[in-house]
């Protein structure tokens, strides 16, 4: 956790060194990120630095936390809205990545990218999924969704819809030849909502063979 003096700061300081150090740690792996890159860019001494967070590993760690408690919550008020159809709630919930972006312009490709920097170990990354799954499942039965056999969701309709999520945002950087340096939701809101809406389409309908 970051030093009292770091919590002391102005949230605009703050946000200025969670962007700087967000960045360093998205364009390289986690032992290639350059803590002396990162205070060079703020322009601070290295001592003072050390005031605010006591090593590389926890800026790192802090970065996680920041985004789990930015975006877990955000995740499940989107999907907990009853009064909203899935794909309605599933593009609300893009626009939102795209509007957390403009804020911190590499969190989302931090977000992806930190569980490939530091692998964890089978247990770990067990659990880690399993609180995935469980926090989507009941938020899609809590709604009231069902499968194709209008069964209640289980753990298999929770992991496609996870995946599916992290393969838009991944298809998007490929289809739209998004650099690594730049946020991932570098496009318009028009053809992210496009995207969204035919990735909606296939993961609420499936892929059908055409009629002859």
């Amino acid at each position: 956790m970051p030093q009292k003096t770091f919590n002391n700061l102005s949230p605009e300081r703050q946000r200025e060194i969670v962007n700087v150090a967000l960045e360093e740690f998205s364009l390289n792996d986690y032992e290639s990120a350059s803590l002396s890159a990162i205070i060079n860019r703020l322009g601070l001494a290295k001592g003072s630095f050390y005031r605010y967070f006591e090593s590389k590993e926890e800026l790192y760690c802090y970065l996680q936390s920041f985004c789990r408690d930015l975006f877990t919550p955000l995740s499940v008020q989107m999907l907990h809205a009853p009064e909203k159809e899935f794909s309605v709630l599933w593009q609300d919930l893009f626009m939102t990545f795209k509007t957390k972006e403009e804020e911190y312009p590499m969190i989302i490709r931090f977000w992806l990218k930190m569980a490939k920097d530091r692998p964890l170990s089978f247990e770990a990354k067990t659990e880690t999924l399993r609180r995935k799954l469980d926090l989507l499942g009941d938020s899609l039965s809590d709604r009231g969704e069902t499968d194709s056999r209008g069964e209640k969701p289980d753990e298999d309709v929770s992991m496609v819809v996870l995946y599916h999520l992290m393969a838009l945002i991944e298809y998007i950087c490929l289809k739209y030849r998004i650099p690594p340096d730049k946020p991932i939701f570098s496009v318009t809101e028009d053809q992210l909502k496009t995207e969204v809406r035919r990735f909606a389409d296939l993961l609420l309908n499936g892929i059908r063979r055409r009629p002859e």
